[in-house]
């Protein structure tokens, strides 16, 4: 524990990534609640910049904008991002996601207190090195979060993901439900085809298939919500099925999504953060991880704090270890079948059992997994 409340606190996502800056809202908010006087700025770095949103969070008071990535950065850019640090005088550095560069950059800058977590030489920069072990996976995200920000004071369970959602957003949400008209007695289910770019895609003929079984099979009633990456897939898998689902791609930001999932029984996506917005509202997921490298790290990127299924590669691809995807094949990702994902979707409904390869968390269970055999 840190002997005195810090003045100032520089808080580093590693993005502004919807899902990562989602998973650092628990422990944002717990240190707002420990250090209510303390300036707390968050600092992200790319891709993409970070949506309204998270400018709403009542946890955090600015945001630094780390303008070159980790893969891109030169010493020179090191030297401006220390002079930035040195100018504001931090206190304390809380890197969730550590790297030498930042490791550096803190050091150099003359913040007193810096925290994080690694096993590699340049953990020596830190003042509190933590040393967690991330892989493989042993809990979520968020309770990662939480262990780093022990010597901070903060200390307890952590609390749900928070999401603001302004009122016109809502509005937006019931006017969309209005269009959608469904029965009272139907589920909603929400489906994202696409990925985020942190995974890769299932073949959009199971997608297509899910949402048909879905819809057909199940009288739900199925929401096609996507960015501009599932577009093509959306538009041939309304097209194909008919009245029963509804393509709402492109039509929701951040926030409406979130009113809008609130009112749905179920989300099924690829790991992405629309997984974690459903995740803030309360609604039970299906979450693929296709990719066996990122199946390692699924209890550490599933949904947080609802009722979550997990779905993984049932086989490697020629050249893969279970430690190591290189991702020149797709035999992992067809692994994952339609049935598994329905099944999924149907014990998330309470009308069956949840398949036996997945992994399974009850809500007020989310640290715990139950594996089911």
């Amino acid at each position: 524990m840190t002997s005195a409340s810090p003045r100032k606190l520089l808080v580093r996502v590693v993005n502004a990534k919807l899902g990562d800056c989602l998973m650092a809202t628990p422990v944002l908010r717990a240190l707002r609640r420990e250090h209510p006087a303390c300036e707390i700025t968050l600092m992200l770095s790319p891709p993409g910049k970070p949506a309204d949103w998270v400018r709403t969070l009542p946890s955090v008071d600015r945001i630094y904008w780390d303008e070159c990535s980790r893969e891109s950065a030169t010493w020179r850019d090191t030297l401006r991002l220390v002079r930035c640090l040195r100018a504001e005088r931090f206190d304390a550095v809380l890197d969730l996601r550590y790297r030498s560069r930042c490791g550096w950059a803190y050091f150099l800058a003359g913040i007193p207190i810096r925290i994080g977590s690694s096993e590699k030489l340049y953990g020596r920069l830190l003042t509190h090195n933590l040393r967690l072990r991330y892989l493989p996976a042993e809990r979520n995200e968020v309770e990662y979060s939480f262990t780093l920000a022990e010597p901070l004071n903060v200390t307890g369970e952590p609390g749900p993901l928070e999401l603001p959602i302004p009122p016109e957003s809502e509005e937006q949400a019931r006017s969309l439900l209005a269009e959608v008209a469904p029965d009272p007695d139907q589920p909603l289910v929400a489906i994202t085809t696409g990925f985020g770019g942190s995974s890769r895609r299932w073949p959009p003929e199971r997608w297509e298939e899910t949402a048909r079984r879905l819809a057909l099979g199940e009288g739900c009633r199925v929401l096609l919500v996507d960015g501009p990456d599932g577009a093509e897939t959306n538009a041939a898998i309304a097209a194909n099925i008919g009245d029963s689902v509804v393509d709402l791609t492109g039509r929701t930001d951040v926030t409406t999504l979130a009113a809008l999932l609130r009112h749905c029984a179920l989300h099924l996506s690829i790991t992405t953060g629309t997984s974690h917005v459903a995740a803030a509202m309360g609604t039970p997921c299906v979450t693929l991880f296709p990719l066996t490298e990122n199946w390692l790290s699924a209890r550490r990127w599933g949904p947080w704090q609802t009722r979550h299924i997990l779905l993984g590669p049932r086989a490697l691809c020629g050249g893969c270890t279970a430690e190591r995807c290189r991702g020149t094949d797709d035999l992992c990702i067809e692994s994952i079948l339609v049935d598994d994902v329905v099944q999924a979707a149907r014990a998330l409904l309470g009308r069956g059992e949840a398949p036996a390869c997945g992994l399974s968390f009850p809500a007020s269970e989310a640290a715990n997994p139950v594996a089911l055999k």
